[in-house]
């Protein structure tokens, strides 16, 4: 399949199979059905439907006005509200439409002890939809993990030494919310996240006070820690006056503290991210981030709304949201660290991490030329990247360089390993 920019300016690539003229659009918000308005299509695929929105849809429909025209579609399983199911899915006997289902047990190729990891992970609502692949409502304890054992996340400290970032996320507050700061750090390659530290006021502030309340949390997480690698803040409303306020006050003060907007993922995301390391024993909160975890015990899901989170005043959502802008800029590398290449030369580490029920193991024995093409990749190796960790085991280790490894990642870059992931690895697993 050849690939190449597209001459029209709407649509940013497309790509030749067959003879055929393939275009590969995003659909990133409700703009995105313009970038499709008057064109006549034989066929789309689509993944992930249940992201899309419903006009760009709507519109893929009508642009398929060729004879024997398919749509093709895959998603996992939203709210029962969800456009998709209340308006295609529900009609499918009233619709030209097929349906199948697969779950995760239905893939044989990959093997049990990865299928019973990934169930782990998943809670709640998001254990009902990916694994078990219903369409349900969020309903109850949004953390019901958490809240049921609070005692396995919670820790008096945590080694300074073992983090490899700090951040700060900051939600300002209005009348009836509170102003709150939550401090975060990672481990490495982003395998824990810990809350470290947190200051809420109520009402609102005058800025100077806010400022100043500020300063005094960046210097102490400072002080305690060495170091803050960002902070992340509430754009929304007046979020960004306030934070270029913030930033000459801090500068003022000769403190350089670097302030960014966050990253507004839907909320649904940054649940389901912090929900997965739950799930996995990813996640520590010190003792002393008390608002913190009795946000975190007390969040819920609200009634008859499809994946809305409560927030009436009855629980303190500003912390929550406060400690999600300090990672939500992270959740691609979050999300991809679940997808860890582990690469091992010694029998003994081999054997080891095969029996360590922590890991979520494929070993892989691999001797063949590194510049073969893909399909002489083993099949579980191509197919099942995205769930699991894979141990390539290699029988020459001088043959076997991690220049060499690089270009054959490289190479196959779709399986979206970036550089840096595989990198700060190499170290820790490598003989």
């Amino acid at each position: 399949m050849s690939r190449k920019k597209s001459k029209n300016s709407a649509l940013k690539e497309e790509a030749s199979l067959f003879g055929r003229k393939i275009y590969l659009e995003g659909v990133n918000d409700s703009r995105a059905e313009q970038k499709i308005r008057g064109m006549t299509l034989q066929a789309a695929y689509c993944d992930e439907l249940t992201l899309f929105t419903e006009d760009f849809f709507s519109m893929l429909l009508s642009r398929l006005s060729m004879p024997n025209s398919k749509l093709l579609g895959t998603t996992n399983p939203d709210s029962p509200g969800h456009w998709l199911m209340k308006k295609y899915i529900s009609r499918k006997n009233d619709l030209n439409l097929k349906i199948w289902d697969f779950f995760l047990d239905d893939n044989e190729m990959i093997p049990k002890e990865i299928t019973e990891s990934m169930k782990k992970e998943y809670t709640g609502v998001f254990y009902e939809r990916f694994i078990l692949g219903k369409w349900v409502q969020a309903e109850g304890l949004i953390y019901s993990r958490f809240a049921n054992d609070k005692s396995r996340y919670i820790i008096e400290k945590f080694p300074i030494h073992e983090l490899q970032s700090i951040h700060i996320g900051v939600d300002y507050g209005a009348s009836k919310s509170k102003t709150a700061f939550v401090t975060i750090g990672f481990t490495r390659s982003y395998e824990t996240l810990v809350v470290l530290d947190e200051f809420t006021s109520l009402g609102i502030n005058s800025p100077e006070k806010l400022y100043e309340n500020f300063l005094n949390f960046y210097r102490k997480i400072q002080k305690e820690y060495g170091y803050i690698s960002t902070c992340y803040a509430d754009w929304g409303g007046l979020g960004q006056v306030i934070t270029k306020g913030l930033q000459t006050y801090c500068l003022q003060a000769k403190v350089p503290v670097k302030i960014h907007d966050c990253s507004k993922f839907r909320i649904i995301e940054r649940i389901n991210i912090l929900s997965r390391l739950v799930g996995s024993d990813r996640f520590k909160i010190l003792s002393r981030c008390s608002e913190t975890i009795e946000a975190l015990s007390n969040a819920v899901w609200e009634d008859e709304k499809d994946d809305v989170r409560l927030d009436d005043g009855t629980v303190n959502i500003d912390v929550l949201d406060a400690m999600e802008y300090a990672f939500a800029s992270f959740i691609p590398k979050i999300s991809n660290s679940f997808n860890k290449i582990l690469i091992k030369f010694n029998p003994m580490e081999l054997k080891e991490a095969e029996n360590n029920p922590d890991l979520k193991v494929a070993v892989i024995n691999y001797n063949q030329n590194i510049d073969n093409d893909f399909n002489t990749v083993p099949s579980i190796f191509r197919n099942n990247f995205d769930c699991m960790d894979i141990i390539i085991h290699v029988s020459d280790k001088n043959t076997f360089t991690f220049k060499k490894i690089k270009e054959f990642y490289d190479k196959f870059n779709h399986f979206r390993l970036k550089p840096e992931d595989f990198i700060a690895t190499e170290s820790r697993y490598c003989g």
